[in-house]
């Protein structure tokens, strides 16, 4: 996988899953961690997740939102520019928004 495809991992940790137990091993086999991952199936499923965002990563993502085949694309400020220079009809009508957080409040 590419090394920005961890997105699932980051949303598991920000919708309150603990990845890695005290003893190293991996603790998200949770009634938390399921549940989270769940949310992913069900996007995939739904066809609400183009499959290709979580196995060719961020670079894909922008691709496809350039293209205007991905409503939402979460991301940092300094693709603005990029998507303006690339796909400016798309920009015009792009705007910042907070970033979407689960019930822990946590962000990457």
């Amino acid at each position: 996988m590419p090394e920005d495809s961890a997105q699932v991992l980051q949303s598991l940790v920000q919708m309150g899953v603990q990845l890695v137990a005290q003893d190293g091993k991996a603790a998200f086999n949770s009634p938390a961690g399921k549940g989270a991952f769940q949310y992913w199936v069900d996007l995939y499923q739904q066809q609400l997740l183009p499959q290709e965002v979580l196995t060719q990563g961020h670079r894909r993502a922008i691709e496809l939102y350039q293209a205007g085949e991905l409503a939402l694309l979460a991301s940092g400020p300094q693709f603005f520019q990029t998507i303006a220079d690339n796909a400016p009809d798309i920009a015009k009508v792009s705007a910042p928004a907070p970033q979407i957080t689960g019930d822990t409040g946590k962000k990457r």
